[in-house]
């Protein structure tokens, strides 16, 4: 009798033991798509912002899809996204803002996807971040240079449309050779 209330009594505990990790997994399994719905909601929403020049507004809501899931790619990817289409679309008028407060607000989101495995995704990234120094060039600060974040991209992507546009633009804005500008604008759109 005493051996199968032994038995029973091990039964019993691998009957409350499983149970406590099948309401574990289906908890956790729970998490994982409530966090995945709230993710698709904030990046839908960002979109429609960015789409619609709120740059500020997309912004944070990447940053409450950032607090939300701190890891996730996802989030990086679209911060990098919105990064780039701001600083293609900066205005600074009225004296409201400034272009380095852009930059600098997206520059790690830049920073983190210039190390992307992806070489035509990382150049692109270091594009961008030589365009946010000459954005802030524009504003007077000095000991910037553009050339080496579109000398870096083009190391990775040598036919890189958006190194080869913004290095000519700022060739050109810097009274530079209009031949090397001049190249570097024939290579922008065949590329791109």
């Amino acid at each position: 009798v005493q051996r199968y209330g032994t038995r029973l009594l091990v039964l019993l505990l691998l009957i409350v033991f499983a149970a406590g990790a099948a309401w574990w997994g289906f908890e956790s399994y729970r998490k994982i798509r409530v966090e995945r719905a709230a993710l698709v909601g904030l990046f839908g929403e960002a979109k429609i912002q960015q789409d619609s020049g709120h740059y500020v507004e997309a912004w944070k809501l990447l940053e409450q899809a950032r607090s939300l899931a701190p890891e996730n790619p996802e989030v990086g990817e679209n911060e990098a996204k919105l990064a780039m289409v701001w600083l293609e679309n900066a205005r600074v008028t009225g004296g409201q803002g400034s272009f380095s407060a852009i930059v600098d607000k997206v520059l790690p989101a830049l920073s983190k996807c210039s190390v992307s495995p992806d070489k035509r995704h990382a150049a692109n990234c270091f594009a961008h971040m030589g365009w946010g120094d000459f954005l802030k060039s524009r504003e007077g600060q000095g000991g910037l240079r553009p050339e080496q974040f579109y000398q870096r991209a083009l190391a990775l992507d040598p036919e890189n449309p958006y190194a080869h546009a913004m290095w000519g633009f700022r060739i050109l804005e810097s009274h530079g050779s209009l031949e090397d500008a001049k190249r570097h604008f024939e290579r922008a759109p065949a590329s791109g």
